[in-house]
């Protein structure tokens, strides 16, 4: 074949995070770091190749997708890629980009070059997947997928089973790796995709997303006004459900409406509905949204994925918002979170770090970062947080609740070590009368701390109940019932 002898790269450029997210770039049997090409070819002037489009959408329009993706050609680039891309105008620009211009389907399959076509067809795969190609997620998972999409559309296209396995034939076991699959489950992923296509299926199957209703002109125009009409009186959760009806009755077309109901399912609590929505207006295009509108579609998709407990798909989406407005607080906090929930402290330390840098005057971030240090056992970092988080805000309960509890923390420790008789004779009577009075000192400074909380709040609970919890592990007796009264008058006061 004309093609054969050429060696062509197929590469996925991915966002870029210099603390987690890397670009990469996939030969079609592996992923490879690309920082050395995002010059070469700056993706603001390249051809554009508006026929080519054209053919897609002819193919598009037979399996029920829609086009998604530009087309252009850049002679720097070698092969074909598929390109994620959210410098410059606006976020999130997906390309397919390829080295020639002359690249034609007809011709392609005409001329039985199979190897090319695949590559073609993996690329797009990629998008009509909706795949957001950073390394954050799984590359193993996203190939197999791109290839199911190869076989449908060859399926669609009239190509044999036989010719449309030829598009992995190329592929040696060899490049079996921790992101590519061998070649066989390759080839079985292409024989799903094709199977899909012959069995009836009239478009590729995706996740979860909302489905169609028989198209009605006069129900979507009635749905949009019960919409717009329960939206006015503050109806919310009955506004959502208007809205997702007008985009049924639409045909998929009225993507506002579904933005409208995705964002409202949201803030109604209904985040796995929201999420469904929002996923189906992602595979839909967002190009209609403002850039902050696109920008919130990520930010809401990885809150509704924490919210669902699917931590790794909050991080890779709420990771694509970072990267498309890295100083967006909110999104910091939740990447922080998630980082948190699956015990990754350094992780949700490095983004508490930036929450830091732009909102200094915030204690929460410092408490925060002070966990996070305290949870790696590295107290002397907390402690000094802590400090620093009471010095911004004086009265700020939790850091000053938290640095109390290690004191007593501490404190504890060294009391165990005291009690052990084998410490004792070890360290001598001098070590020993030392440590006493180090436990002595830690649990003066955590009453301390607290008792100047409550001169600034002499109603806090939280504070209280630390300091009763102090005064009866040192035998403080009287204080300790002034504590407790206390507590019980503020008791009587919330009943």
């Amino acid at each position: 074949m004309q093609y054969a002898a050429r060696f062509f790269f197929f590469f996925v450029l991915v966002f870029f995070s210099s603390n987690a997210q890397i670009r990469k770039m996939c030969t079609y049997e592996s992923y490879l770091p690309v920082s050395e090409y995002i010059d070469q070819c700056g993706f603001q002037k390249p051809q554009r190749l508006l026929g080519l489009e054209k053919k897609v959408d002819s193919l598009f329009n037979l399996i029920g997708e829609q086009r998604n993706f530009q087309i252009k050609s850049c002679a720097q680039i070698r092969g074909i890629s598929a390109m994620n891309f959210d410098s410059f105008h606006s976020p999130l620009e997906r390309f397919v980009v390829i080295q020639e211009n002359t690249l034609d389907l007809d011709s392609l399959i005409a001329n039985h070059d199979w190897n090319i076509l695949g590559r073609f067809l993996h690329a797009m795969g990629h998008h009509m997947r909706q795949h957001l190609l950073i390394d954050s997620i799984d590359f193993f998972e996203e190939e197999v997928e791109a290839d199911e999409a190869v076989g449908f559309m060859l399926s669609k296209m009239g190509v044999s089973k036989e010719n449309s396995l030829k598009t992995i034939d190329f592929v040696p076991d060899s490049t079996v790796n921790e992101t590519h699959a061998p070649t066989i489950k390759r080839k079985n992923a292409v024989i799903r995709g094709w199977n899909w296509g012959q069995d009836g299926t009239s478009t590729l199957p995706k996740k979860d997303y909302v489905e169609l209703l028989p198209v009605s002109e006069t129900q979507e125009l009635d749905y949009m006004q019960q919409h717009n009409t329960a939206h006015k009186e503050g109806k919310y959760e009955l506004a959502s459900w208007h809205a997702l009806k007008a985009f049924q009755y639409s045909g998929g077309k009225n993507r506002k409406m579904l933005a409208e109901a995705a964002y409202h399912f949201h803030q109604n609590g209904q985040f796995a509905m929201s999420l469904k929505c929002y996923l189906t207006l992602l595979d839909r295009g967002i190009g209609f949204l403002a850039r902050n509108g696109k920008l919130n579609v990520f930010v809401i998709v990885g809150i509704n994925y924490y919210f669902l407990e699917e931590w790794d798909m909050a991080i890779q989406y709420l990771t694509a918002a970072h990267l498309m407005l890295p100083k967006d607080l909110q999104t910091l906090n939740y990447l922080a979170a998630t980082y948190q929930k699956k015990r990754d402290w350094e992780m949700c330390g490095s983004y508490v770090k930036k929450m830091i840098k732009l909102d200094s005057k915030n204690p929460d971030h410092t408490f925060n970062l002070g966990i996070t240090y305290e949870r790696q056992q590295e107290v002397h970092k907390a402690i000094s947080l802590y400090r620093r988080a009471i010095y911004i805000t004086p009265t700020h309960t939790k850091s000053r609740v938290a640095l109390a509890t290690l004191y007593v923390n501490e404190a504890n420790g060294l009391i165990l070590l005291l009690r052990s008789k084998g410490y004792y004779q070890g360290m001598g009577q001098k070590k020993y009368k030392k440590t006493r009075a180090t436990v002595n000192d830690l649990l003066a400074k955590a009453e301390q701390v607290l008792t100047k909380g409550l001169d600034l709040n002499p109603d806090d609970i939280r504070i209280l109940e630390t300091l009763l919890m102090i005064y009866k592990q040192t035998g403080k007796k009287e204080k300790q019932e002034q504590v407790e009264k206390r507590l019980e008058v503020l008791g009587q006061q919330s009943e």
